[in-house]
C-alpha cells in the first residue's frame, strides 16, 4: 500500500567500469553521444552569439546598470509596502521575477543592466542540462524504493 508502516529507502545507481568505455560509445550510432555533441555545439554557438550581444549592450549605454538597480530596489519596495497588493503589482513583480530568476526565459527577457549576463546564463543552462543527463544515466534501469512511494 502507499502508506505502509515499513519505511525503506533503497536507491540503485549504475556504475561504470573500464569495459564500458570503448569505441562504440563514441560512434555516431549512439544517440546519447550525438545528443551530447549537439548540446555542446548549440551551447558554443549560443556563447558566441551572447558574447556579441552582451558586448553590444555594454558598449551602448551605461545607464542600463543604473536603471537595473533602480528597478530592482523598486520591486523590493513594492513587496514590503502595505496596501500594495493588486493585479498590477502582482504582474509587475511576476514579470520582474521571470526576468531575473527563470532559467530559460531570463535568457531572452533579462534586463540589459543585469549583472548576470547572457553568457553566464548559457553556461548555467548547459551545466543544468548535463547535470540532468548525468543523473538520468546513473539512475536509468535501476529499481528505486523510496518511502511513501510504491510503484
Amino acid at each position: 500500500t502507499m502508506f505502509s508502516v515499513h519505511m525503506r529507502l533503497r536507491v540503485g545507481v549504475n556504475t561504470f567500469g573500464e569495459d564500458d568505455v570503448n569505441e562504440d560509445v563514441f560512434s555516431l550510432g549512439n544517440t546519447v553521444f550525438v545528443a551530447s555533441m549537439c548540446i555542446i555545439g548549440a551551447a558554443c554557438l549560443a556563447l558566441v552569439v551572447m558574447y556579441f550581444y552582451d558586448s553590444h549592450i555594454q558598449s551602448s549605454d551605461d545607464n542600463y546598470s543604473v536603471s537595473f538597480w533602480r528597478d530592482f530596489n523598486y520591486q523590493r519596495k513594492i513587496r514590503v509596502q502595505e496596501n500594495a497588493r493588486s493585479i498590477k503589482t502582482f504582474g509587475e513583480v511576476s514579470y520582474w521575477s521571470m526576468r531575473r530568476k527563470h532559467p530559460w526565459m531570463a535568457l531572452c527577457i533579462r534586463h540589459p543592466g543585469d549583472f548576470v549576463t547572457s553568457m553566464k546564463r548559457i553556461l548555467i543552462l548547459t551545466v543544468l542540462v548535463f547535470n540532468t543527463m548525468t543523473l538520468c544515466a546513473l539512475l536509468v534501469g535501476q529499481k528505486q524504493q523510496l518511502p511513501m512511494m510504491s510503484v
